[in-house]
């Protein structure tokens, strides 16, 4: 209530929050109703264009899109924007994300997906001139995995039963913002989605993933092949982090997992850190990154029981 946002019919006001205690570029979604026109504006607080994009709604309703734009906020401070449906100036226009069916590039990273894999084959770091990547990325593994839900005296899972195969590869999106191309890829009974989205003015790539799994004694993994020389790995921990072995171990992570060391033929120190939302679990096996997406085991039990193999 402290927020003095005076009363506007014409005007929506979205007010963004910082909760970090750093000056941070957030990407903004919002929810949205009624149609956006060729009068629709986006201003900050003093009234200036801001740059935005329209997106699918994530809702079946007709009438709703979701508003796109990035917002440049204060440490664990706040700004104020404002949406103006039909506005007697009109909106200033931006170049979009620089975008093709397979590739994508910003000021400081150019990526291209292979479409025989759907994986990312190059990610060059356009600041140092070099691809930071050691294979295909973004891979999605298929692991034999016959353990219970606890997995009794299993240390690593390496034992590849197959991988998912593309069947689509198409630019999504294109826009000021951000330019998204959708991979999606199939294995047995099931299927996978890739969003890869490169911003305008964000140093980092974002991948959404949805997977519909139908398998048994299975496990998914999504691996990062990285260019980096004499690597050390480290996972976040809770309140800290550890460093990993690098052997291929299984290893508890939280929000992060990294390889940090010397990028391939540069001499210079570099690392590439996978962040993620939902997930607790990776193996890194020298400058390689497998991130644990899912698991289908059967039921857990104790050993010297063995489980029933048709359960």
């Amino acid at each position: 209530w402290n927020i003095n946002i005076p009363f506007n019919e014409a005007r929506l006001p979205i007010v963004v929050f910082n909760p970090h205690s750093w000056p941070a570029c957030l990407e903004v979604q919002q929810q949205m109703g009624g149609a956006p026109n060729a009068g629709s504006r986006l201003v900050d607080e003093a009234g200036q264009d801001v740059a935005f994009q329209i997106v699918q709604s994530e809702t079946a309703c007709n009438g709703r899109f979701r508003l796109d734009f990035l917002a440049e906020l204060p440490a664990l401070g706040y700004r104020t924007f404002y949406w103006i449906l039909n506005s007697s100036q009109p909106a200033l226009s931006y170049p979009a994300v620089t975008a093709s069916e397979t590739h994508l590039e910003n000021g400081r990273f150019r990526l291209e997906i292979d479409p025989a894999s759907g994986c990312i084959s190059v990610l060059v770091d356009k600041k140092y001139g070099k691809n930071i990547l050691a294979g295909l990325a973004a891979n999605p593994v298929v692991i034999e995995d016959t353990s219970d839900t606890w997995s009794h005296a299993v240390i690593k899972f390496d034992r590849v039963a197959g991988r998912f195969s593309p069947t689509s590869v198409r630019l999504l999106e294109q826009g000021p913002v951000k330019s998204v191309i959708r991979v999606e890829y199939s294995y047995q009974k099931s299927s996978l989605t890739q969003d890869f989205a490169l911003f305008s003015k964000l140093d980092r790539i974002d991948v959404h993933v949805t997977v519909d799994w139908h398998e048994r004694h299975k496990m998914l993994k999504i691996r990062f092949p990285t260019a980096i020389d004499h690597p050390q790995a480290a996972t976040e921990t809770a309140y800290s982090f550890m460093v990993c072995k690098g052997n291929g171990d299984e290893e508890p992570c939280q929000a992060w997992m990294d390889v940090s060391g010397i990028l391939h033929g540069t001499g210079m120190p570099y690392g590439v850190s996978i962040l993620n939302d939902a997930k607790y679990s990776c193996d890194i096996q020298g400058c390689d990154a497998g991130l644990t997406v899912l698991r289908s085991p059967i039921y857990a039990h104790h050993t010297p029981y063995e489980p029933d193999d048709k359960m």
